[in-house]
């Protein structure tokens, strides 16, 4: 990848984040409690999981890596939602970050099942983080690098990747979504 930042780097990643959240929130308004738990093989993530994966993303990249915030800022933590489902994913998976990346089958079967309302509700408000957070950032801002766990990068290619992962699993969404109503 070209280590280019677009003239308007906030902007162009503002407009992707709209369009995951939309496609998000879309698909959810599609699903069924049995569609959105439903995984085609005991080993794989379900849209619930999957959806939970990439909202966890985005809700540490707007409460703690663009803003230099604390981890218990996460809307995870600080909202109430790891002591409702009683799951606090801290410690597991990659870096220790709770993002689904890194963890082993076992740890994922423990990522609770929310409703699809839940689910939307999280998703909307670790936008809002990252869509504030960014509201902050400007091209000079956005090309400075970050050590994140264990790589260096660039602050718009962190927030530009995990956008880019978004939009696949949203593909892979579509995928499940559809095996679940062929399944019959």
């Amino acid at each position: 990848m070209s280590d280019a930042i677009p003239a308007d780097p906030a902007a162009v990643l503002g407009l992707i984040v709209d369009r995951v959240e939309r496609g998000t929130l879309s698909r959810l308004g599609r699903t069924t409690p049995e569609s959105l738990a439903w995984q085609p093989d005991p080993d794989a993530n379900s849209t619930g999981v999957t959806i939970w994966h990439f909202t966890r993303w985005f809700d540490l990249l707007g409460t703690v890596t663009l803003v230099g915030g604390p981890l218990e800022s996460q809307h995870w933590l600080r909202d109430g939602w790891a002591s409702r489902t009683g799951y606090d994913p801290r410690g597991i998976g990659y870096g220790g970050l709770g993002l689904i990346t890194g963890y082993t089958v076992e740890e994922m079967r423990k990522v609770p099942a929310l409703h699809a309302e839940a689910l939307g509700e999280y998703h909307r408000k670790a936008m809002a983080s990252l869509r504030s957070a960014l509201a902050r950032e400007d091209a000079r801002t956005l090309a400075q690098n970050i050590h994140f766990v264990d790589a260096d990068t660039t602050r718009f290619e962190l927030v530009f990747s995990t956008l880019l992962g978004a939009t696949r699993h949203l593909g892979e969404i579509d995928a499940l979504l559809s095996l679940f109503a062929r399944r019959a």
